[in-house]
């Protein structure tokens, strides 16, 4: 992935090589936090013409032991689940479970640790009260079932409507006849997965 960008990258400053001049910086969320650092990393080792300057991650998926092990806990702290309640029993044994896969190795996404999450969200305080679930990105709020873990942040209905404008279309230089702006796309998603890949926690260090 890359080395794709790298090759995004070499291309655009063909046709703007003002770009070699300004400062860059890169930022994402969520699974960004993969692929930004390794993009920095191609950067600084093979595109030194480039003036990388900084990064930015909101919400990172970078490190899959912390992030894993930070559920329960975070769950019982805000409430979502309770101490010693059958829901605390069922998530402690998916912990385990998870806890024992990555001791012996860790990948970007490891799936058998993927229901500790789903098992807050769907079986939480939330259903006990009126049969709903937590909203993922943000757990003061409710959300409607089967989309728990999709309903996005409540300001994404001004960002969709704003870069499916016409005019900013055009100032992008996409006519929107191909595919308007989404916040989420299954084929980008399943295609940069790099399910073997080093946790990009790793590269930090270099980088700072």
């Amino acid at each position: 992935m890359a080395e794709h960008f790298l090759n995004f990258l070499d291309r655009y400053v063909e046709i703007f090589p003002d770009l070699l001049e300004e400062d860059i910086y890169l930022g994402g969320e969520s699974f960004g936090g993969q692929y930004i650092p390794y993009i920095a990393k191609a950067i600084l080792e093979k595109r030194s013409l480039f003036k990388l300057r900084g990064l930015h991650i909101g919400d990172g998926w970078i490190d899959p032991i912390s992030l894993y092990n930070s559920y329960l806990p975070y769950a019982i702290a805000n409430n979502l689940v309770k101490n010693n309640s059958e829901l605390y029993t069922n998530v402690t044994r998916l912990v385990a479970i998870c806890r024992d896969i990555l001791s012996k190795r860790v990948h970007i996404f490891v799936n058998p640790c993927f229901p500790i999450l789903d098992e807050i969200i769907y079986n939480g305080i939330r259903k006990e009260n009126n049969g709903e679930c937590i909203n993922a990105y943000d757990i003061r709020l409710n959300a409607k079932r089967p989309m728990c873990e999709m309903t996005g942040p409540s300001e994404l209905k001004y960002v969709s409507a704003y870069l499916n404008r016409p005019d900013v279309m055009s100032s992008i230089h996409t006519n929107g006849k191909k595919s308007q702006w989404k916040d989420f796309t299954e084929s980008v998603h399943n295609a940069f997965q790099a399910f073997n890949s080093k946790p990009s926690v790793h590269l930090l260090p270099d980088l700072l």
